[in-house]
């Protein structure tokens, strides 16, 4: 193993395949490619950006193997592409805008998505604690964004709206496209794939005063499992195309008596139009703020069992439904 220093980073041959220990701050005024077969153990050290340079820096892995604890070990500014061989990322892997008051991350949004960019496929994963996110999570198919599931004085994940500025806290292999029109389009970006985009172990927070219309937007593939809502008119809304195998489970809004009846086309669950094999299992929708519950539309098999569901339910052209 080899200790990694600014001199060899900064060196004519740069790096070389091998394992090197981060013990230091290794400082970048350019991108970075890394070569085949490297391997970097952080032990207190971190990729920064150097100072004065006005642009954000890249590191390319290829296939680039990394140990790391759950702490800072790409600094502000410094993005990361290419292929990792890691089993999980983490949010806390980079840094972003902190509060100069108590040191604490304002926006965890592009820290959610830069470990979401550099892991591709598998698991993201949030440990307990509250993430305060500013713009929306974007998330790709295959990923699974896994947080923690707190019970008494153990605290869970959740992902808090102070200051958020768009449309859905999360797209899920979901995009919204301006139409020709001016209007909003809202599409999957790959349609008809495998059951393998995960959310589970999350809490969503919306502010009791400030209630906020939409969290998720989902495309095809997408399972969700021991989500908790507070104070969203709709929690999940699937795009408008064919789509199988929707699943639900083990998911809970609350909306502790806050009210709102002035649109009638807001489902706490929209399943939307199209698609077999729809799971909706073991929720609990205690109360919506807009009395609408459940949206199915032309579904032709669905499982919609144990659940408790305090809300209209819609369904229209559909068969087979337990």
């Amino acid at each position: 193993m080899t200790r990694l220093t600014n001199e060899i980073i900064n060196s004519t041959d740069g790096l070389s395949s091998g394992t090197y220990v981060v013990e230091d701050t290794i400082t970048l005024s350019h991108d970075l490619t890394i070569p085949n077969d490297v391997t970097f153990i952080f032990q207190r050290g971190e990729f920064t950006v150097a100072e004065g340079c006005m642009e954000e820096i890249t590191i390319y892995g290829s296939n680039t193997r990394l140990e790391a604890p759950i702490c800072t070990i790409f600094g502000k500014g410094i993005n990361v592409e290419g292929s990792w061989d890691i089993d999980r990322a983490y949010p806390q892997w980079f840094d972003g805008d902190r509060d100069i008051n108590n040191n604490e991350i304002v926006d965890y949004s592009p820290l959610i998505n830069k470990a979401i960019t550099m892991k591709k496929s598998g698991e993201v994963f949030l440990k307990a604690g509250t993430y305060n996110i500013h713009n929306s999570i974007i998330m790709g198919a295959g990923i699974t964004l896994c947080g923690e599931r707190g019970q008494g004085n153990n605290k869970s994940t959740e992902i808090t709206l102070n200051g958020f500025k768009g449309i859905y806290v999360v797209c899920v292999n979901a995009k919204i496209a301006i139409n020709g029109n001016g209007g909003i389009n809202e599409e999957a970006i790959v349609n008809y794939i495998g059951q393998n985009t995960i959310l589970k172990n999350l809490v969503f927070r919306a502010d009791y005063n400030t209630i906020h219309d939409k969290c998720i937007l989902a495309g095809s593939g997408v399972h969700f499992d021991y989500i908790h809502w507070y104070y969203f008119k709709q929690c999940i809304k699937y795009v408008g195309v064919y789509n199988d195998c929707k699943r639900i489970t083990n998911c809970t809004l609350n909306c502790d008596g806050k009210s709102d009846t002035n649109n009638d086309n807001i489902y706490a669950i929209d399943a939307s139009w199209l698609g077999d094999a729809f799971i909706f299992e073991h929720n609990a929708l205690h109360q919506t703020i807009t009395g609408k519950a459940l949206r199915i539309d032309h579904c032709g098999g669905a499982s919609i069992q144990g659940n408790i569901i305090n809300g209209d339910v819609y369904i229209k052209g559909s068969k087979a439904i337990i």
